[in-house]
């Protein structure tokens, strides 16, 4: 795995494309954390914890996005395309809080299940 996120770490600071697969990549790790963590200990797959491995991968994409908000600057001074830099400090903004708003609906949701 770690010669995976380094094979990626790599391309990210050669690459101007590669910011929107890790953010996509947050999502699947969300989910296969959990989804993961719980076949290993319980050997079974559960559906109903779709919501609260999603809600992870949400809060991950959240955390990466707050990352390139802060280094908007740099990132477009120094040519790298990340998601932040194409859609722009307010639009980056509005995203943030979708990613945000998703995760707690998500877990309103199960909550409620």
């Amino acid at each position: 795995m770690s010669e995976i996120l380094n094979f990626l770490f790599e391309q990210y600071s050669q690459s101007q494309t590669i910011d929107v697969i890790l953010e996509i990549t947050a999502v699947v790790f969300g989910l296969l954390s959990v989804l993961g963590s719980y076949y290993l200990l319980d050997h079974q797959m559960v559906l109903d914890l779709l919501l609260p491995a999603s809600t992870i991968g949400f809060l991950s994409m959240a955390v990466l996005n707050l990352n390139n908000m802060r280094d908007i600057e740099n990132d477009a001074k120094n040519n790298k395309n990340t998601l932040v830099v194409s859609l722009g400090s307010s639009k980056a903004k509005i995203y943030h809080y979708v990613l945000i708003c998703l995760a707690v609906l998500l877990t309103l949701l199960y909550s409620i299940k």
